[in-house]
Formats: structure tokens, sequence, C-alpha cells
């Protein structure tokens, strides 16, 4: 892809759109390959975050207290995006908090986004797990941190660069552009609830 990518991680709360709230944004612009810029916050939620998310994330209510509030950054982090694509591990999780981010403090937001999770299922469907942890485990990448908004991008776009390395350019090119093609989840809709949603019928 010639056009700029914005690899993306959140920490939030929780996983309910409409309910929890970002606790820490990292985004990495890509341009012909390479990093050349980084946008990184911890956002104060204005809500406590649960000790479970605490203990996950290593991200306490003390961290963020002097922390801006999102609509205090989201004008400079709207225009830093601009209309790069968005990269993003379940990207209808990252996405959904930051749109749903945006039009609380009244700032209309929209971008073509691309989730690995998805790409991960098309490259390798012989694999049974395709989440992060997953991914960085199989293909040897090593992060001192996870659940680090910075790290989770980093190693994001790590796996990425492997991908590039390990799939003909045309096989990765024809399934980013059948995502691209793909609907995408309607902005209405909480991607926590879809996430909570059983795998199989009548599995809990």
């Amino acid at each position: 892809m010639d056009e700029p990518l914005i690899f993306l991680d959140l920490e939030t709360t929780g996983i309910r759109t409409t309910r929890d709230r970002i606790t820490e944004i990292a985004a990495l612009r890509v341009e012909h390959g390479e990093v050349t810029s980084r946008w990184h916050r911890l956002i104060n939620p204005r809500v406590r975050i649960p000790a479970p998310i605490s203990a996950l994330t290593g991200i306490d209510d003390a961290m963020v207290e002097d922390a801006p509030t999102f609509a205090e950054v989201a004008e400079e982090l709207r225009e830093w995006l601009g209309p790069a694509v968005l990269v993003a591990h379940n990207a209808r999780f990252d996405y959904g908090f930051l749109r749903n981010a945006f039009r609380l403090a009244g700032v209309e937001y929209s971008a073509e986004v691309i989730c690995t999770l998805r790409l991960s299922r098309r490259l390798a469907p012989q694999e049974r797990e395709h989440n992060l942890a997953a991914l960085l485990e199989r293909h040897g990448i090593i992060t001192a941190t996870r659940h680090r908004a910075m790290a989770d991008a980093e190693a994001l776009l790590a796996l990425w660069r492997q991908w590039q390395v390990a799939h003909p350019p045309t096989r990765l090119a024809d399934e980013l552009q059948r995502q691209r093609r793909l609907p995408s989840l309607p902005a209405h809709l909480d991607p926590g609830m879809i996430q909570a949603l059983p795998a199989t019928p009548g599995s809990t």
C-alpha cells in the first residue's frame, strides 16, 4: 500500500464503547514503510478505572489524574490522523472507541480501517488463535510490555512487516483489497456487544 498507514492501539476502562472510556492512545504514522511520526497520550477517562483493568494494563487512576481528557486533545488528534488508513488488531474495537470519543467531543471523524485480526485469519486459516499475543508468539516478536498502547502499536507494525516478508506482495494486496470491500460495523453498534457474542451456537 502506497498511502500512509496509521498503526493504532488504545487502552480503555472496559469493552463497551457507549459506557467505557479511553485511557491511552498510541499511533504510528508509516509512510513508504518507515515511521514518520508518533502520537501518544494518556487520557483522563473521567471515570474510575476498574481494578482488573489496572492490573492488566498498569494504568491506574493516579496515572491519568493529571492527563488531558479526550475532548481536550480531540482536535489535535483529528488533525494528526488526517485522512490516513487506520490499521488495528480487532479494529472494530479500537475504531469504535475512537469514533465514539470523537462524537462525544463534537468532532467529526471517519476513516478506512484495516483489521489485522481479519487479515491473520485469511493469511493463516489453519491456525486456531489469532489474538495479538498468539500472533506475536507465533512470529517470534518480543515486546517488553503488553497491554500498553505504544508497545502494542509497535508490535503490530512488527507483525505487519513480517507479513510483508512472508507473503508474496500480490497475496497481501489481494487480501487487503478484499477486506476493504467488506462492510464495516455500523457506527451506532457497540463493538463490545459484538465481542461478547459466543463464537459458536450454544457456546458461552
